[in-house]
C-alpha cells in the first residue's frame, strides 16, 4: 500500500541528459576535491589546535615563573634572616646552572648525603649480621630456598608451601 506508491514514483527523467562539454571539462579542472577540502579542514583545526596548546605552555611557563620567583624571595629571606646579612638577590627566571650547581653544594644537602651514607653502612651491617645468624642458626639454607622458590613461582606463592613450612621449622628450633 504504502510501499507501493513510494516505488511508482521514479526521478528518472524522460528526456536523457546532457551536459555540456565546457561544464565537464570545468568540474574537471577543479582542484578542489573531498579530499583537499578534508585536508584543508584538518589544517585549520591542527592550527587552532596548536595556537590553543602555545597559549596554554605560555601561561603554564608564566605561573612556574611566578612561583619560582615567590619561593627564591622567600628562600632568599630565611637566607637574609638566617645570615644577618642585607644583600638579596632574586630573579624572576628559571635558576641557572651556576645556581643549581650552589644549590647542589649546600651543607643542608651534603648533610642528607653523609645521613644516608651512614644508613647505608648500617643496613649492609644488619644484612651481614643476618647472614652471619642464619649460618649459626642453620636458617640460611631453607630461607634461600623459600626465596628461590618464590622467584620462580611468581604470583603462586602456595607452591612454596613445603619451603615456608621447613624455614619456619628451622626458625623455631633457632629461637626455643
Amino acid at each position: 500500500m504504502g510501499a507501493n506508491s513510494s516505488k511508482e514514483r521514479s526521478l528518472l527523467p524522460d528526456v536523457p541528459v546532457t551536459f555540456s562539454e565546457e561544464l565537464i571539462s570545468k568540474l574537471e579542472d577543479v582542484p578542489e576535491s573531498d579530499f583537499t577540502r578534508l585536508q584543508v579542514e584538518s589544517l585549520k583545526i591542527e592550527k587552532s589546535v596548536g595556537a590553543e596548546l602555545a597559549k596554554i605552555q605560555d601561561d603554564a611557563r608564566n605561573i612556574l615563573e611566578r612561583e619560582w620567583a615567590r619561593t627564591t624571595e622567600s628562600n632568599d629571606n630565611k637566607a637574609n634572616n638566617n645570615s644577618k646579612s642585607s644583600s638579596s638577590s632574586s630573579s624572576s627566571s628559571l635558576p641557572s646552572s651556576s645556581s643549581l650547581s650552589s644549590s647542589l653544594t649546600s651543607p643542608e644537602l651534603l648533610a642528607d648525603i653523609a645521613k644516608l651514607k651512614a644508613q647505608l653502612v648500617a643496613r649492609q651491617e644488619q644484612v651481614a649480621n643476618r647472614e652471619q645468624e642464619g649460618k649459626k642458626f642453620g636458617y640460611e639454607g631453607p630461607r634461600q630456598a623459600l626465596l628461590e622458590c618464590l622467584q620462580k613461582n611468581d604470583r603462586r606463592p602456595l607452591v612454596c608451601v613445603t619451603e615456608f613450612n621447613a624455614f619456619r621449622e628451622k626458625l623455631e628450633n633457632a629461637i626455643a
